[in-house]
């Protein structure tokens, strides 16, 4: 196993745990090509496979993939049937060049509109039954059986391409040395994808039309070759812009959405109170277009930090954050002089129709499936006593989500009785679980992919092997993995907490601004002290960090002052001291500890 320089803790986990296993540690990401290269020069076997670590295969799945290579002297290599991590079907386990007019029809969308047509839907090749064995053009390198005779002949991947485009090129020179490539049905793999790179982001589409020049550069020439490069130039501005407009709507959408509903309640209470409570009365509209303003803008940060623009949403917090938001608005009102104040009246309309406007937004998204109610997480193990035994002991601190009652455990006898009588579907549907944990226990691998590609696709699939002390899934193609893990609970890991760092940060910003003329007398390089407080602003750094790397830990900016409150490399302290205090800190996380270890070290805030 070649491991690009990961530092998640891969080796210090792996290496133990299978001593039995070979592994060349890289200190460098070499790239996919480049490191695969290395990995093929010890290879000894006739066969070579490239898979990725994101996959799981059936028992059967290499016998039958180099059996299949083995009884054909023209097959050169070969893919096979792959599903994401909801059991769907992945169109790029088969595929054609791409051609001018094949890319055209893909980015146009026109692919999309005729799945099935062989003109438009050329690229995936739609046209074939992914039921059925198939001679086709490339091959993804997600799990990529070659004959190691012809990688010889070949020259293994070409290392000009970083990520991406790899597999193309050699599917393409495989060819060209007399030998065809095959898409393999009689096995299915799990491919969760995701995680090498963010698929729709800015540097995902970089990598990856930049790999198609490469490719266009190597192997086309002449007029062919210079409308293909314009081509793919414009598309990638056109792909960029279009991630960027999507990572946008992503991440603020919710919010967006929230400003204008919020804003629009208080617009409509002030109308309504105008025109049915005090019509005698004139309000400068100016003055309320400002006050409703404000208004939303509190609002809005109490929801966030409520958590309600996360995917999984508590819904009593709706009112609690709108509750609290009117109080604090009418303190402010309180504070406000005589000549500036309108009717406490209009406010209390305005808090009700915004609690109105957001229960309601936040119904209508949790029936599409777009948010997810946080109270209901429950899950069932398809496993035996010990496998819900095992979880159960690690998952319920690590994902506090889940409750004790929520759990139920699946007998894998039963599974196997419903899904031979063809009832699956009805079943899961009759049990309203959320989660579903498929255990490596009494379930061949062969029959969990099997159950995945059956199961309804509402269903939240996770996957559990005996010992590995972790539950990883994908609900899709276009999401990264997760993982549940009972060796790294963290309180810093929840994404309520991350949001009341943030929040701290901001707070302390404030109060650091307000005491300024004080803090003068303490800092001795206000220069460097406002690069940090500006950094720190923007969320570049954060007030308190970890004192030394660690992959195990919750991720976090750099960090101004350490966790024991002096500056980071200040040294003081043993190296197993200071990872410990690392941990306690973002084990424990709360609030308050920020506040207190900047007021223990606010003569370091202007250290580099």
């Amino acid at each position: 196993m070649f491991d690009n320089a990961s530092s998640d803790g891969s080796r210090e986990y792996l290496e133990p745990r299978f001593p039995e296993v070979r592994f060349i540690w890289s200190r460098e990401n070499l790239g996919f090509a480049k490191a695969n290269n290395q990995a093929v020069k010890e290879a000894k076997g006739d066969i070579v496979l490239f898979l990725n670590p994101d996959t799981i295969i059936g028992e059967d799945c290499l016998e039958k993939a180099a059996g299949f290579l083995r009884d054909r002297p023209d097959a050169g290599a070969l893919g096979v049937r792959m599903v994401d991590g909801g059991g769907r079907f992945l169109k790029e386990s088969k595929r054609a060049y791409p051609g001018v007019m094949t890319s055209f029809y893909k980015l146009s969308g026109l692919s999309s509109l005729f799945p099935r047509s062989k003109r438009f839907s050329r690229y995936h090749l739609g046209h074939l039954d992914p039921l059925q064995t198939h001679e086709v053009d490339v091959l993804a390198g997600a799990f990529m059986m070659v004959k190691k005779e012809v990688l010889d002949k070949t020259g293994g991947f070409d290392e000009q391409f970083f990520m991406y485009g790899e597999d193309i090129d050699l599917s393409y020179r495989i060819q060209q040395a007399g030998y065809r490539n095959f898409y393999l049905a009689d096995t299915t793999i799990i491919h969760f994808k995701g995680e090498s790179t963010k698929r729709g982001s800015l540097n995902y589409v970089r990598i990856f039309y930049r790999a198609m020049i490469i490719f266009v550069d190597k192997h086309y020439s002449g007029i062919h070759a210079i409308l293909f490069r314009f081509f793919l130039n414009v598309s990638i501005w056109i792909r960029a812009f279009l991630a960027m407009m999507a990572g946008f709507a992503f991440r603020n959408g919710i919010g967006i959405l929230d400003a204008v509903l919020i804003f629009s309640a208080y617009a409509f209470s002030s109308l309504l109170w105008q025109q049915l409570v005090r019509p005698e009365v004139m309000y400068n509209p100016y003055l309320l277009t400002i006050a409703f303003g404000v208004a939303t803008a509190i609002h809005l940060v109490i929801v966030r930090f409520a958590g309600l623009h996360d995917r999984r949403q508590q819904q009593q917090r709706e009112w609690k954050s709108i509750l609290l938001g009117s109080l604090i608005l009418f303190f402010i009102y309180a504070l406000l002089p005589e000549s500036v104040r309108f009717s406490r009246g209009m406010l209390i309309l305005g808090s009700f129709f915004s609690y109105l406007a957001l229960a309601v937004s936040r119904h209508w998204w949790r029936k599409r499936g777009i948010i997810e109610e946080a109270e209901k997480n429950s899950i069932a193990i398809v496993g035996t006593p010990d496998d819900q035994d095992s979880i159960r002991e690690w998952l319920l601190p690590t994902a506090p989500d889940f409750s004790e009652e929520r759990i139920i455990c699946i007998p894998p006898e039963k599974i196997r009785k419903v899904q031979k009588a063809k009832e699956l579907p009805a079943f899961m549907f009759g049990i309203q679980q959320s989660d579903l944990i498929l255990c490596k226990s009494e379930l061949s691998y062969n029959e969990i992919i099997q159950l995945t590609e059956e199961l309804p696709k509402d269903l939240r699939i996770r996957y559990h092997a005996p010992g590995s002390a972790s539950i990883i899934g994908s609900d899709s193609s276009e999401t990264s993995g997760m993982a549940y893990s009972g060796e790294s609970h963290f309180s810093l890991g929840k994404a309520e907490n991350r949001r009341m760092k943030r929040l701290a940060d901001r707070s302390i910003c404030l109060l650091l601004l307000f005491t300024l003329p004080i803090l003068l007398f303490f800092i001795k390089n206000p220069a460097i002290f406002c690069r940090n407080y500006l950094s720190v602003w923007m969320g570049k750094k954060t007030w308190i960090g970890y004192i030394r790397p660690d992959p195990a830990l919750p991720k976090l900016v750099p960090g101004v002052l350490g966790t024991d409150g002096l500056p980071v490399d200040s040294g003081l302290l043993r190296e197993e001291r200071l990872t410990e205090m690392d941990r306690l800190y973002a084990r424990e996380y709360r609030f308050g500890r920020d506040m207190r270890l900047v007021m223990k070290g606010i003569r370091y805030l202007s250290y580099s």
